[in-house]
């Protein structure tokens, strides 16, 4: 977008000079270059634009719908409010994903959680310290509810793998030996069918950013079928920011039983072999 704006700000420049100097075909040509290269940057921007919001989404649930447009603003902005909250408050209790639920006198917030004991806190501290803050963000109307569920096997929740490898990263760990390292782990989880990995930015403190890619198993893209999850983290470090990408492959959403109980099923209605005639006795 940064890039879009200042092409942007060239191409108005050059209009001014345009019409305020001689008109010279060779300003009309640079000005409807830069002008085509604003048209695919601002293209290009859009789809990435769209990419990081389905990559938003992809950890982001809110279950609530609401016909009037003030009170879905009003809903939007208060969700980004508290999950922004539950963020900074819970950075190390490895949460996983933030689940909002509206009905019209109630909400629901369901956070899953690799540490409750930290979400919880000693005789339940600090999630009451949560439950009166995000309290103060819904307002007296809204009658608060918060649950938390216990992830049991972290090993292969895609989020807590990239916040894991950009945590990594930021201790200054060699980032092929935490990729490596969180493939092994997932492969070896019960559940885990496949993982993919992908670190992009100045790696290693490199001058030249560069994208390093690791996989294991399957991890088909490209079917509704397939059940995966997918998360993303930053790391901020001293070189710059670095990204994490994370897929990882749980196995099908519909089992693949049709198919064998179709041939079951063929077996069972196929005609029988016709009996054979009795034979004649001899001698008749």
């Amino acid at each position: 977008m940064i890039a879009s704006v200042a092409v942007f700000n060239a191409v108005s420049k050059l209009d001014f000079l345009e019409s305020s100097a001689a008109t010279t075909p060779s300003w009309k040509v640079l000005s409807a270059a830069l002008t085509a290269v604003f048209r695919a940057s601002s293209a290009a921007c859009i789809a990435v634009w769209n990419a990081s919001i389905a990559a938003f989404c992809a950890s982001v649930v809110a279950r609530w719908f609401t016909p009037k447009k003030a009170l879905y603003r009003e809903y939007l902005h208060q969700d980004q409010q508290v999950r922004t909250l539950l963020q900074r408050e819970l950075a190390s209790a490895a949460v996983s994903r933030v689940v909002i639920e509206r009905s019209p006198e109630k909400v629901r917030i369901v956070i899953a959680t690799a540490r409750p004991g930290i979400l919880i806190g000693r005789r339940g501290e600090n999630i009451q310290r949560l439950q009166e803050a995000v309290q103060k963000i819904l307002g007296p109307q809204q009658q608060l509810k918060m649950d938390y569920v216990e992830i049991t096997n972290p090993a292969i929740e895609a989020q807590l793998i990239a916040d894991s490898l950009a945590f990594q990263l930021q201790k200054r760990i060699a980032f092929r030996r935490a990729m490596k390292r969180a493939i092994q782990q997932a492969m070896e989880s019960k559940g885990c069918k496949g993982i993919k990995i992908i670190c992009d930015g100045r790696l290693a403190g490199a001058e030249m950013t560069r994208r390093e890619v690791y996989r294991a198993g399957t991890v088909p893209l490209s079917t509704l079928r397939a059940n995966i999850e997918f998360g993303c983290g930053t790391a901020h470090t001293t070189a710059g920011c670095i990204g994490t990408k994370v897929w990882v492959c749980k196995g099908d959403l519909v089992p693949m039983e049709r198919d064998k109980t179709k041939a079951r099923h063929r077996a069972l209605i196929s005609p029988a072999a016709p009996p054979q005639a009795p034979a004649s006795a001899e001698g008749t």
